[in-house]
């Protein structure tokens, strides 16, 4: 297995050495345009039209390709290639037999994506996802040749200032820090949801979303994926500049989402839920110190059940300046639990579509019933690269209420009540190295101390590994 791993890591490496640009082009790209982006659909080559901006490098004829003499007409042609090796000795924290766990994730992605004028824009994803040898197979890293993305984007200019955007189709809609509706990009299979999307954009200061999706149900199959007709997601997104200054920076964001499921398992059982969450965001940066503030309150049904629960995030961090750019930041946060599963209220925070790496790289535990807080160390070993160290502590909120496991939202077994609230201590060391604009290279360690509450239902220390090559045109 580790000899496959080394001849992956090392013959994708020689590939991507020869294919990719060795240095970051001399031209300076027009800000917000560029890529490759994080999401694929936020790449915009359009600077490209214009010879002076062309480096001659092998892949601008295929991040613009013109379309006759209109230089607003043209299509682009990106893709990924990624390769995660995993090891984890115990992938379920013992709660099940023989979960040691080591494979290599392979996720391949190839994209076209279509702009006539500066109104209509078609984007369509393919995508084949898989994971080898692994003895605890992950099911979101499993789905053979399909349609990750197929969507449609038509804008309608309502004045010079405001524009109002229609996106119909299936697409991934990452929204705000993440925590209640995010992209799951450590699989290989992101959350992918079929629905509409509309925007309104005024002059790039405020921006408002409302959409209306169901997430994608993939299968291992290929060209099989359908709707999950048993999940809605139904929201309202506010975005809005509060400062921008050059040292002063603030923004604000306030939303709405409703969420139904038509059986939800719960420690108690299974019904129906209606989970409808209200929240409030301030982020920003004011010199060297950077913050990040949220407040989320839930309310609606579960069954006969009344639900009220709530979740706080906060992250302050200061830059020194100093060599190698050293970063110090705190991160604290609480997701409410239930301490009397049998009474009339459900008070166990739960997010429709988590960000199921924020404790831990290894993604086990839910954003469920958990206080955690971490402090980070982060420098700049070389402009490109970047080490980050950490220690968090995870706790439960109420000691009646479960460990739930990530992303399922399941408890990890039937034993709820523990006497204590201490889970584990979570260390993580992780170098990220950004070779190119193509090309990054990631290395995670992360040590998972189980402490009384996770012995008490039968768990076990954790320690995980990847490794990561990814390559994006």
């Amino acid at each position: 297995m580790k000899m496959k791993v080394l001849a992956v890591i090392s013959l994708f490496s020689c590939i991507t050495h020869v294919y990719a640009e060795d240095h970051i082009p001399s031209v300076e790209i027009p800000k917000d345009l560029g890529g490759p982006r994080f999401l694929a659909w936020n790449n915009d080559y359009s600077y490209l039209s214009k010879s002076e901006n062309r480096q001659g490098t092998w892949n601008e004829h295929l991040n613009y390709i013109p379309l006759g003499n209109d230089a607003e007409n043209y299509i682009t042609v990106g893709g990924e290639a990624r390769w995660m090796y995993e090891y984890l000795n115990h992938a379920t924290a013992n709660l099940t037999p023989q979960d040691r766990n080591e494979s290599v994730a392979q996720r391949l992605r190839l994209f076209g994506d279509l702009h006539l004028q500066q109104n209509f824009r078609m984007f369509l994803e393919l995508g084949d996802n898989w994971a080898f040898d692994a003895e605890v197979p992950t099911p979101a890293n499993y789905d053979a040749f399909d349609i990750q993305q197929f969507f449609v984007d038509y804008r309608l200019p309502i004045t010079e200032n405001l524009q109002l955007t229609l996106r119909p189709g299936r697409f991934v809609m990452p929204l705000g820090s993440k925590i209640l509706v995010s992209t799951r990009d450590g699989s290989n299979v992101q959350y992918n949801y079929d629905g509409l999307a509309t925007w309104f954009n005024y002059r790039d200061q405020i921006k408002i979303d409302v959409f209306d999706v169901k997430p994608v149900k993939f299968q291992r199959g290929s060209f099989d994926d359908k709707t999950d007709q048993s999940r809605e997601l139904k929201g309202i997104y506010f975005n809005g500049k509060i400062l921008e200054q050059p040292a002063n920076q603030a923004k604000l964001d306030l939303y709405y989402f409703d969420m139904h499921h038509d059986q939800r398992i719960f420690t108690d059982g299974a019904d129906v839920q209606n989970r409808k969450s209200i929240g409030a965001r301030v982020f920003g940066q004011k010199e060297n110190i950077d913050y990040d503030f949220e407040y989320i309150r839930q309310f609606g049904d579960y069954g006969d059940k009344n639900i009220r629960a709530y979740a706080t995030f906060s992250q302050v961090g200061y830059h020194f300046e100093q060599k190698l750019n050293p970063h110090l930041s705190l991160q604290s946060m609480l997701f409410s639990g239930d301490n009397d599963l049998q009474d009339q209220r459900l008070k166990t925070f739960e997010s429709p579509f988590p960000r199921t790496a924020l404790f831990s790289g290894a993604a086990e535990f839910g954003l469920m019933n958990a206080i955690f807080i971490k402090p980070t160390f982060a420098l700049d070993l070389m402009p490109n690269m970047n080490l980050k160290t950490s220690y968090g502590v995870l706790k439960k909120h109420k000691n009646n209420d479960a460990i739930y496991h990530a992303p399922s939202g399941i408890a990890w077994n039937e034993h709820d009540q523990t006497k204590s609230k201490d889970i584990a201590g979570i260390t993580e060391v992780e170098l990220d190295y950004q070779y190119n604009r193509n090309l990054n290279f990631n290395l995670l360690f992360s040590n998972v101390d189980a402490a009384q509450a996770l012995k008490e239902t039968g768990g076990k220390t954790n320690n995980y590994l990847s490794v990561t090559t990814q390559f994006k045109f």
